[in-house]
């Protein structure tokens, strides 16, 4: 298997690599919409590297990239992930074959939001690429509804350690007192990491 891996691999786009190795790493999201924002984070954060590789449109569920849609399409027809998005046996090969090529800090960055994403609702997610990227709320069908309990997200998120102080604030849409003030009201406890 190791030659066809090789040889697979070798046919593949970078882009097409980045997307198998997100799929395979640590707990990877088992869903379009959380996939398509795990790729949207990392291209954020290393724009030269990762964003250069994905086009993002503003879509009703958050920044869209076709290329990925395509692409998760050809890897469930060729068998490497299952209906769920996660890895078939020939899949995991694929990615342990993959793992030595990926570098990083490609490799650090998209590991750091595989573990983000772990454990957030699908509407955590959303209304925090919403708030770090408003422009991508103009073509959103869910934005408005995300906006009204966009406090109790942000006190969600912080209370499971996946945001900072600040950035619940942020995300709360509102300024620091009146969030650690809305957290004292609702018996709300947290640790902080800033």
């Amino acid at each position: 298997m190791h030659d066809r891996a090789s040889e697979v691999l070798g046919r593949m786009r970078a882009s097409d690599r980045l997307i198998l190795y997100s799929l395979g790493a640590g707990n990877a999201p088992n869903s379009e919409v959380k996939i398509q924002k795990l790729l949207f984070l990392c291209a954020l954060s290393l724009p030269k590297i990762i964003g250069s590789q994905f086009h993002f449109d503003t879509h009703k569920k958050g920044p869209y990239s076709e290329e990925i849609n395509e692409m998760l399409h050809v890897f469930s027809d060729e068998g490497l992930i299952d209906s769920n998005y996660r890895m078939t046996e020939v899949g995991r090969e694929l990615h342990h074959a993959l793992s030595d090529r990926i570098k990083e800090p490609v490799k650090g960055v998209v590991e750091d939001y595989v573990e983000f994403i772990s454990g957030l609702t699908e509407n955590e997610l959303l209304t925090f690429v919403y708030t770090i990227d408003p422009s991508q709320q103009s073509d959103s069908e869910v934005w408005e509804g995300l906006k009204k309990s966009r406090v109790e997200t942000a006190a969600s998120m912080l209370k499971k350690g996946k945001i900072s102080f600040s950035r619940a604030a942020d995300v709360s849409g509102l300024d620091l007192g009146e969030f650690e003030e809305y957290l004292m009201d609702n018996n709300v406890r947290w640790r902080d990491s800033d």
